[in-house]
């Protein structure tokens, strides 16, 4: 089995709703990113969905670790850089989970995560677009909640397959 990583949610985004602007990042390059290998097709789903699942898992463990120290120095940039990053990685893991062939007694759970995995998109797309620091505080909370829906989704279509 795999385990999901999920998001270092909470206090650390106060620092981001009076600054907004300016700092200096302490994350990698913008560009930085870790990109999982596609599911074989010769792997059982399981197999292929904790290949897809280790896609999320980098994308989140990097997204922690920068976010963290980008939001603790107040910097709004950086942290929506951060967002950014993240949101390329669930995509990824959204495309990755797509590829795989499920059987039709799994497609309904399969569409509920891939509804779950747009919600998450659609609000880190928020957060990137987003210029107040307060507003993308908000945002991240209902991000935060999109990512448990996200993980269930996972770990039901995991359980089923």
């Amino acid at each position: 089995m795999y385990r999901r990583l999920t998001f270092a949610a909470g206090a650390l985004l106060l620092g981001l709703i009076p600054a907004g602007c300016g700092g200096s990042s302490s994350s990698a390059s913008a560009t930085h990113r870790t990109a999982g290998k596609p599911p074989s097709t010769t792997s059982t789903i399981r197999q292929q969905l904790s290949e897809a699942a280790a896609i999320y898992n980098a994308g989140a463990a990097t997204f922690n670790t920068q976010s963290k120290a980008d939001a603790k120095a107040g910097n709004l940039q950086a942290f929506k850089a951060d967002v950014g990053e993240f949101r390329a990685a669930l995509f990824e893991f959204d495309a990755a989970v797509r590829a795989i062939k499920f059987p039709p007694a799994d497609q309904r759970q399969a569409n509920a995560q891939f509804a779950a995995d747009q919600n998450e998109i659609a609000d880190l797309d928020a957060i990137v677009r987003t210029t107040s620091g307060s507003e993308t505080v908000t945002l991240y909370h209902r991000t935060i909640a999109d990512n448990k829906g996200v993980i269930s989704a996972e770990q039901a279509l995991y359980s089923s397959s």
